[in-house]
C-alpha cells in the first residue's frame, strides 16, 4: 500500500534504516527507479528506497534537509519541469534525463533494436515492415508516446481536463503501424468527460503543436512507449507485455549508458561531495 505513504512516513522509515546504517539514500518515485538505479550503485554504500510518488520523495527529502540529516538523495521525473515549471535546483535534487525513467532507459535506440529483434517472429516482422522493420517499428511507438505526450502537455499547460493516464495506445496504432491521429483524439475525449475542447479544436491544435517538438523524448512518458511497443510486437508474433519491455530496457541500461546520463552525473557529483563513490560505474577520485 506504497500509495498511502506520506513523506513522514517515508521519513519515519528513513530514521529507522539510520539507526543500524550510515548509507546514503536516494529517495525515488517507484519500483522502476529501483530498477535501473540499484545495478549501477554500490549497495554497501547507497540504497534507494522507492516513496509512491514524486511529493511525497521531495517532502520526506525537504524534511530529512530542515533536520540536518547529511546523504539525503531524491530522484525526480523530470515531467514538465523547465517547460511548465522550474526545477529544483540543489545538489540532491536528481532528474531523469527524459520525461520518466522509463523513458531515459527506452531512449538508448540499440537496446530497443534489440529487444524488438528478439521479441518478435523474423518472418512476420519483414512482412509487415519490409525495410528497417525492427527501426520503423521503434520510431511508430515514439510517435505514438509523443502524440499522447503533446496532448498531456497541452492539457495540463491550457487546462483542458484530459484524462491520459495509462492511455491506451494500442486503439491507436493502424495496421499499417502508423498513428491515426484522430482516433488519438477521440480515444482521449472519450476518457475525459470533463474536457473543455472539442475534438476538432484538439485535433487542431495537436497538428499545430507535434512539428515544434525539438526533443521528442521530453514529451514521451514511459508508460506510452512501453504500452505501444509491446501492441507492436504482438503484431509481429511476440508476446511481450509492457511490463516486460520496461524490465527488459532497464536491464539493458548498461555502464556505458551510465557514464552518458544527466541523471547518473549528477548523484556521482551529489556522491563525490559526500566523500566517496556511489556508483559502481563511474570512479570518482576523492581528496
Amino acid at each position: 500500500m506504497r500509495e498511502l505513504l506520506t513523506a513522514d512516513d517515508l521519513f519515519s522509515h528513513l530514521l529507522i534504516l539510520r539507526g543500524v546504517s550510515n548509507k546514503k539514500f536516494i529517495f525515488v518515485e517507484g519500483d522502476n527507479d529501483c530498477g535501473l538505479i540499484d545495478p549501477h550503485i554500490n549497495p554497501d554504500v547507497c540504497e534507494t528506497l522507492p516513496s509512491g510518488g514524486k511529493t511525497v520523495a521531495l517532502g520526506a527529502a525537504e524534511i530529512a534537509e530542515e533536520q540536518g540529516i547529511p546523504g539525503i538523495g531524491v530522484t525526480l521525473d523530470l515531467d514538465w519541469a523547465d517547460l511548465l515549471y522550474p526545477r529544483i535546483i540543489k545538489p540532491h535534487v536528481f532528474y531523469t534525463d527524459s520525461y520518466d525513467i522509463d523513458s531515459t532507459a527506452y531512449a538508448v535506440t540499440q537496446n530497443v533494436v534489440g529487444l524488438v529483434i528478439n521479441n518478435s517472429k523474423r518472418d512476420r516482422l519483414r512482412n509487415l515492415i519490409p525495410k528497417d522493420s525492427a527501426q520503423i517499428l521503434i520510431q511508430t511507438a515514439e510517435k505514438v508516446a509523443l502524440t499522447v505526450g503533446v496532448l498531456r502537455f497541452l492539457s495540463e499547460r491550457s487546462r483542458w481536463e484530459l484524462h491520459l493516464r495509462e492511455f491506451p495506445t494500442h486503439l491507436v496504432i493502424t495496421e499499417n503501424i502508423e498513428v491515426d491521429l484522430e482516433k488519438v483524439t477521440e480515444v482521449a475525449l472519450q476518457r475525459s468527460p470533463n474536457a473543455t475542447i472539442s475534438q476538432e479544436n484538439l485535433l487542431l491544435e495537436l497538428r499545430k503543436h507535434i512539428p515544434s517538438v525539438s526533443d521528442p523524448f521530453r514529451y514521451c512518458s514511459g508508460h506510452d512507449l512501453l504500452s505501444a511497443t509491446a501492441a507492436m510486437l504482438r503484431k509481429v508474433g511476440g508476446q511481450a507485455s509492457s511490463k516486460s519491455v520496461g524490465s527488459a530496457l532497464r536491464a539493458a541500461f548498461g555502464c556505458h549508458n551510465v557514464t552518458q546520463s544527466s541523471l547518473f552525473s549528477a548523484i556521482n557529483a551529489w556522491g563525490a561531495a559526500q566523500g566517496g563513490a556511489v556508483l559502481n560505474c563511474v570512479q570518482v577520485e576523492t581528496a
